[in-house]
C-alpha cells in the first residue's frame, strides 16, 4: 500500500476513546488520521461506531478502507458522519492531501456501483446460457435492456478468463458460441462442420470418462441422431482415444489388461 510510505503510520495500536480500541492504522498528526480496514461487510456498523468515537475524542480524520464492496446507501451514511470511504491507495492519498469528502466518497460510490453492475451482468450471462449456447451478439440482444454493450462484452471476457464459460464452437458465419463447461447443449443447425466434429469429440470423451456407453446411449445423451455419432466414434477409435468392447465404447486409458 503506497500510502503507508507517505506518513509514519502506527499499525494495530491501542487508542483510548470512550473505550479502548485497536486501530488498524494511526497517524498522530496533526491532524490525527485513523484508518480502519473493512474486511467483512457485517463489520460496517462496528467500524463506524469506532471511527465516530475517535472523531470526537481525537478530532481525527477517519477513513474506512473497503476490502469488500458495500451497499451504496452505507457509503451515504458514512459521508453524513464525515467518514471517508476509500477503496485504494489513491483514495487514501486524496484524504491526506485534504480533498473534499463528497468528491472522494462519490468516486468510491461510482466504482462500487460499477462493480455491482459488473457482477449482476456476469450472473445474468450465466443464467441465460444455462440452457442455451449463445454468441456474443445473441447475449447482447437478450441483455441490452439491462446492460450496455461494452459492459456485456467485458464481462464475457472476464467469465472466459475465470473459466466459468468456454468457447464451444464456431458457426458457419465464424461467430463463436459460448456455454458452460461440462454442459451438453443441443447442436445448432448452423454450426461449422469442423467445429461440429471437434465439439462432438470433446463431448464424447467427456461422457466416457466415468462409464462405457453404446452408440445409441451416447446419441441420446448428446441429443443427436445416431448417424451423426457413428462417424465421430470411428474417428476417435482411429485416433486411439476410444475402443469398442462388445457393444459399448470406452476410453482407451480406462481399459484394463
Amino acid at each position: 500500500m503506497e500510502w503507508l510510505k507517505i506518513l509514519p503510520w502506527k499499525e494495530k495500536i491501542e487508542i483510548i476513546g470512550a473505550k479502548k480500541w485497536i486501530i488498524d492504522y494511526y497517524y498522530e498528526g496533526p491532524p490525527p488520521i485513523v484508518i480502519e480496514l473493512l474486511n467483512k461487510k457485517k463489520e460496517f456498523y462496528e467500524k463506524i461506531v469506532k471511527l465516530l468515537d475517535l472523531q470526537k475524542t481525537l478530532y481525527a480524520k477517519t477513513i474506512l478502507f473497503l476490502k469488500k464492496p458495500i451497499d451504496l446507501e452505507l457509503i451515504d451514511l458514512a459521508t453524513s458522519f464525515s467518514i471517508y470511504i476509500v477503496k485504494d491507495d489513491d483514495g487514501v492519498i486524496k484524504v491526506i492531501n485534504g480533498e473534499d469528502i463528497y468528491e472522494i466518497n462519490n468516486n468510491t460510490k461510482k466504482n462500487v456501483k460499477s462493480k455491482i453492475i459488473a457482477k449482476e451482468c456476469r450472473n445474468s450471462i450465466l443464467e441465460i446460457i444455462k440452457d442455451e449456447a449463445l454468441t456474443t451478439n445473441e447475449i447482447i440482444d437478450k441483455l441490452k435492456l439491462r446492460f450496455n454493450e461494452k459492459t456485456i462484452k467485458s464481462q464475457i471476457r472476464k467469465l472466459l478468463l475465470k473459466g466459468e464459460i468456454i468457447k464451444l464452437y464456431r458457426l458457419n458465419n465464424g461467430k463463436l458460441v459460448f456455454g458452460i463447461p461440462n454442459k451438453i447443449y443441443s447442436l445448432r443447425e448452423n454450426i461449422s462442420k469442423t467445429s461440429r466434429s471437434k465439439y462432438l469429440k470433446n463431448i464424447i470423451l467427456s461422457i466416457l470418462e466415468n462409464k462405457s456407453l453404446t452408440s445409441s446411449e451416447i446419441a441420446n445423451i448428446i441429443k443427436v441422431d445416431k448417424s451423426i455419432i457413428i462417424p465421430i466414434l470411428r474417428e476417435l477409435k482411429k485416433e486411439g482415444k476410444i475402443k469398442k468392447i462388445k457393444n459399448e465404447w470406452i476410453l482407451i486409458n480406462h481399459t484394463r489388461g
